[in-house]
């Protein structure tokens, strides 16, 4: 997909749905709790498969965006089925816990990149940020989650882990228990705020999980993120100068997952 950068970009994609919000039984991920979509690939799909089954098997989509069949559960087994548009979870084996993470991305994840590009400026210099999101979210328990990452530098093809911040955005979750975060209205939406310092590969970043307080989106909801943005830039948990360098969306599997899938993510992005 194109992306045009001249004083304004337009990136489209397409990501995950949802049912009703509920606290329950799961257990929280626990401090240093790695998304494994944050773990090197393993296998590219040959031949534009179908159907992902493989541990970090991933395949460009059309749009330019990758979508990656994560599963970093012990003993676990995931199949996505790639549409156009997205992907679908055909198949799943998981325990109850956190088990996986399938996703689409644009941007870069250790040594898989998207054919899409993100703006390679600092967050300072984005002037929208705009997301459309729209998820079915059949799944027993877990979360369909839009996770934004930050580096401190210009991001890339990397073995290292971003080492600012997370950014992840809860719009619909099942058995998943609110901790001690706050609540918030941020452009007119209430959020419910959790964060903490999150540790893997030898280094650290700020983990922020936002869930969405108000009503569900039918057929989808479109955010104003950069308020969003700019209120962790005031509490100093992303900086200015921190460059994206991955935006995606998908579900945080704990049990079961069969049936959910990405209807539509896209992202519009105006820079300086």
């Amino acid at each position: 997909m194109p992306l045009h950068v001249i004083g304004s970009a337009l990136l489209a994609a397409m990501v995950t749905a949802t049912g009703h919000a509920s606290a329950g039984r799961a257990a929280d991920p626990p401090p240093g709790f790695t998304p494994a979509a944050m773990q090197a690939a393993r296998h590219h799909a040959s031949e534009h498969t179908a159907v992902l089954c493989k541990a970090r098997e991933w395949e460009w989509l059309p749009s330019g965006l990758v979508a990656y069949n994560d599963v970093f559960g012990r003993h676990y087994s995931e199949c996505i089925s790639v549409r156009p548009s997205g992907f679908k979870i055909v198949r799943a084996r998981t325990g109850w816990e956190w088990g996986a993470y399938p996703d689409v991305f644009v941007g870069c994840e250790y040594n898989v990149c998207s054919r899409a590009a993100l703006p390679q400026r600092p967050i300072r210099d984005f002037t929208k940020l705009t997301m459309t999101l729209y998820t079915r979210f059949e799944a027993t328990a877990g979360d369909d989650a839009t996770d934004w990452w930050f580096n401190r530098s210009r991001p890339g093809r990397s073995r290292s882990h971003p080492n600012g911040a997370e950014v992840m955005v809860w719009l619909a979750w099942r058995d998943v228990p609110m901790r001690n975060g706050y609540k918030v209205s941020l452009d007119g939406q209430t959020w419910y705020v959790e964060h903490w310092l999150a540790y893997a590969d030898h280094t650290h970043w700020q983990y922020i999980q936002l869930r969405w307080l108000g009503p569900h989106r039918n057929p989808s909801v479109e955010l104003n993120m950069l308020p969003v943005i700019r209120y962790f830039e005031r509490l100093g948990w992303v900086r200015p100068g921190w460059y994206p360098s991955s935006l995606d969306a998908g579900f945080e599997v704990i049990n079961g997952g069969v049936g959910d899938r990405i209807v539509k993510y896209a992202v519009s992005i105006r820079v300086r």
